[in-house]
């Protein structure tokens, strides 16, 4: 997240995120805008994220198709136009299937355009060999800078062993406080101060009837089970185990022996999932019965 703040300070225009899927890239995105809206003073750059796929030709004014979909007026948005400067922080490219560079297509920092610099997630397996072209900045002829020097790009990592006992470390707290208080879980990225990029979870809470377990047990079983450390360093995958271990392991007692992949994790998760759904589909059911 430091060296983002430092673009976003800094004279480039471009900052390009890879990862990869599942690796927490839109989590990012919108830690990093929370983030600016925290630091914000009057007058500073307005951070905007922007999902593209819910941007029809995210080509063409897309800051204006953002702002008119947070409800500003025409008014307010040429206002913001021709006074302001934005971060347009966008998520979904390789989602979206675009191949055309959005800050060349959108005229960024062209006279009369929006000023705006541009942080965008990609997924690595989606660009070729030759990607740098989507995304170099075009730069006027009076400017000194060459469009190498206004570009950036950076990688999420995986998470690290420490990254993810944090993160096991709030998913039970917060499996507690849903205990408690009997609300839903909120998402696990909420307080995780440390650690930089995560995953929006799904606020679906697990169907089980085993005890609750502590942080040291989901340690325990991840550092145990043969190669799923390695797995639980993608954020998503970390958020499907923490989910499904105690249903895949509550009759196994040699933890060493257990290999479990990254297609069992998504079964069982899907499993939980289809019961939840069952069982409040018939609690829904009886309730209108109830009413009649």
């Amino acid at each position: 997240m430091e060296n983002t703040i430092e673009f976003c300070d800094g004279p480039r225009q471009v900052l390009l995120l890879l990862g990869d899927s599942g690796g927490g890239k839109s989590t990012f995105n919108l830690k990093l805008e929370n983030t600016l809206w925290q630091s914000y003073k009057r007058g500073d750059p307005i951070p905007l994220h922007i999902n593209l796929l819910a941007i029809d030709n995210p080509h063409q004014n897309m800051i204006a198709k953002r702002l008119q979909q947070l409800g500003f007026s025409d008014t307010q948005i040429q206002e913001l136009k021709q006074q302001r400067q934005f971060i347009a922080i966008c998520d979904g490219y390789d989602e979206s299937q675009l191949r055309k560079n959005l800050y060349t297509t959108n005229q960024f920092n062209q006279s009369g355009q929006w000023k705006a610099k541009l942080v965008i997630t990609c997924r690595t397996q989606y660009l070729g060999k030759d990607y740098r072209p989507q995304f170099l900045p075009n730069v006027e002829s009076q400017q000194q800078e060459k469009e190498a020097d206004l570009f950036q790009e950076a990688f999420i990592a995986p998470f690290s062993q420490d990254q993810v006992k944090e993160y096991v470390e709030l998913h039970v707290l917060q499996e507690s406080e849903s205990t408690l208080v009997g609300q839903p879980k909120g998402s696990a990225d909420e307080g995780i101060e440390s650690v930089e990029q995560n995953v929006q979870q799904d606020s679906t809470s697990t169907v089980t009837d085993q005890p609750k377990w502590s942080a040291d047990d989901y340690m325990n079983k991840l550092s145990k089970m043969y190669g799923l450390m390695e797995l639980v360093s993608n954020p998503f995958l970390l958020s499907l185990a923490v989910r499904a271990l105690p249903k895949t392991t509550q009759s196994e007692n040699d933890m060493s022996n257990i290999q479990l992949t990254s297609v069992q994790l998504y079964d069982t998760f899907t499993e939980q999932w289809l019961k939840k759904s069952m069982h409040q589909l018939q609690d829904r059911v009886l309730t209108s019965e109830e009413r009649t």
